[in-house]
């Protein structure tokens, strides 16, 4: 480095050879008052002082520091102009933290901006939310591309709106295809299967409401999945950072919405339990018996069908609150075309694997009360 480089370095950094970022603040400064004044740094051919004197001066610093004569010879600065391009320069940096704080969670993108690595953090208990619009490939193919973002936009704004007034974070929306969770980033104890199980109950009555511009014949209906359990969360990729989920609690609570009904709110036996104990008396839920999930076998499950005003809470006794069986609600017709859309390839049908005939599925359809691999049972015996 020539001495003469040494013009540019903060006294901090002469002393001890050092750099940080404050030092390369320092640095782009001296070039500011070069661009301002429209003189070499420090005017170092008007000065009494020789360049070693100079660079002494500076890297002695002291309470009245050496620093750079910003006057101009027929220059004037407009600090009017430069405070309000300051003003706009803060004004843009907030709305790219916004955009970047809808992309991230706020603690993972303050991370990211300071450079520092984001590790994968454990949660103990959280409620993961998947629904699926139903029969979306339908719709689609009677839509023009441009029908299909825009019905997606608007529909997905509606649900945006509806986030915000719970504590639950939206983690990506693929197609139709819509994931959220509560509990994670931030930590809310048991409250994330409450803020789940009302922002499912608001989402069927959003699309209740719903209309469909160009179809107004026809109707959304969704089919949501609720699990609770343990998840890992954490940032992948570089380029473009996605913060994902990962863990069995997240791959049970798609199986909850794979296998469910159209406009039903499918629940695991986990977040029912946790939903009865910690808020009991405040949702009508029905069992809909064991169910055979591929990969999970056999397992109960339940639906939610409301939430329990307080009227009514109020005039239960605490005897007919734990007695009360909630009259068994009318379940959905089995659909005649599967909805073969992105999220649905994804997914495996239980129903489909078990090859049972549709008379039969329609016949035993009563939530799969008996279990399926007792009636393949009786049916053997039968047979003999």
């Amino acid at each position: 480095m020539k001495i003469s480089d040494l013009l540019w370095v903060a006294p901090e950094h002469l002393q001890s050879g050092s750099s940080s970022p404050e030092g390369d603040v320092y640095s782009f400064s001296i070039i500011c008052s070069e661009i301002i004044t429209r003189r070499p740094a420090w005017n170092l051919g008007n000065r009494n002082e020789s360049l070693d004197e100079l660079i002494y001066l500076i890297r002695k610093g002291g309470p009245n520091p050496i620093r750079p004569d910003l006057t101009s010879d027929g220059i004037e600065i407009n600090t009017a102009l430069v405070d309000e391009r300051t003003k706009e320069l803060a004004t843009e940096k907030k709305k790219a933290d916004v955009l970047l704080s809808r992309m991230l969670p706020r603690q993972v993108a303050e991370r990211l901006k300071l450079g520092q690595a984001v590790e994968p953090e454990s949660f103990d208990s959280v409620t993961v939310f998947f629904s699926d619009i139903v029969k979306f490939t339908q719709l689609a193919m009677k839509s023009t591309p441009f029908e299909v973002v825009n019905l997606l936009n608007d529909l997905y704004s509606r649900f945006d709106t509806l986030i915000e007034e719970h504590n639950v974070y939206k983690v990506e929306s693929i197609g139709d295809g819509y994931l959220c969770v509560s509990g994670l980033p931030d930590r809310n104890g048991t409250q994330h299967v409450k803020e789940i199980a009302d922002l499912s109950l608001g989402f069927m009555d959003c699309v209740k409401q719903f209309k469909i511009p160009h179809l107004s014949r026809e109707k959304i209906e969704l089919r949501i999945g609720i699990n609770s359990g343990a998840c890992v969360a954490g940032v992948v990729g570089l380029s473009m950072p996605r913060y994902c989920l990962f863990g069995d609690t997240v791959n049970t609570a798609s199986r909850m919405e794979s296998n469910g009904k159209p406009s039903h709110i499918h629940v695991s036996s986990a977040a029912h339990n946790l939903l009865i104990r910690e808020f009991s008396g405040q949702y009508e839920t029905q069992s809909r018996g064991d169910v055979i999930i591929k990969g999970k076998g056999v397992m109960e499950t339940f639906w939610l069908l409301s939430r329990v005003r307080q009227d009514e809470r109020e005039s239960r006794s605490p005897l007919e609150s734990a007695l009360k069986r909630p009259s068994k609600a009318p379940l959905a017709e089995p659909e005649e075309s599967p909805d073969l859309n992105e999220t649905d390839l994804e997914k495996d049908k239980s129903m489909k694997e078990i090859n049972l005939p549709r008379e039969k599925e329609n016949q035993h359809d009563n939530n799969l009360t008996v279990p399926l691999y007792r009636q393949f049972r009786q049916d053997a015996l039968s047979n003999l």
